[in-house]
């Protein structure tokens, strides 16, 4: 497996109890999780650190309460809250593989138009997955399949696309 099997999933939120809990919210296309995974990635000084799982269970929307084996108080998971949250590509429910999850925010150029921005939010129509981008002081809605998407920069949260010809219309607004 390689870091491009990884996608980004949600976060730790807290420490739960004194045996090292940890509480993780997804995001979607992950909430609800249709199957618990063995291991759960943290991204930890820029790279990803298998945690495999002990046990868990639904702690809430979209919350899950963790226990890690190699977590095992307080004081040592502690040091996980805040920490993204990844998860493998094969975890997407049917139909959530089209697109990587967890985008909103992140910088992005078109290699067609050289057009860059921001991606404000993630649309998620089966079989049609969209980005909606802020770009220019318009605001646009962009194709987010994978055929569209060259390359992820997840430590400088940008994207490079090459988009259809005239996506960038003002006609399409």
């Amino acid at each position: 497996m390689s870091r491009e099997d990884l996608i980004p999933a949600g976060e730790v939120l807290k420490v739960h109890g004194l045996e090292g809990g940890l509480v993780l919210r997804f995001h979607e296309p992950f909430c609800p999780l249709e199957t618990l995974p063995s291991f759960v990635f943290l991204k930890i000084d820029g790279l990803p650190v298998p945690f495999p799982v002990e046990e868990a269970e639904e702690f809430g929307e979209c919350s899950y309460l963790f226990f890690f084996e190699d977590v095992t108080g307080r004081d040592q998971a502690l040091q996980y809250r805040g920490v993204e949250v990844l998860l493998e590509r094969d975890l997407l429910p049917e139909g959530g593989g089209e697109t990587p999850p967890g985008l909103t925010g992140y910088r992005f150029t078109d290699m067609t138009t050289g057009r860059e921005g921001i991606i404000s939010s993630f649309v998620n129509i089966p079989g049609n997955p969209l980005f909606e981008v802020e770009t220019g002081g318009d605001t646009f809605l962009i194709p987010a399949g994978e055929e569209h998407i060259k390359n992820i920069d997840h430590e400088k949260k940008r994207i490079l696309f090459r988009l259809p010809e005239g996506i960038f219309d003002p006609e399409m607004l």
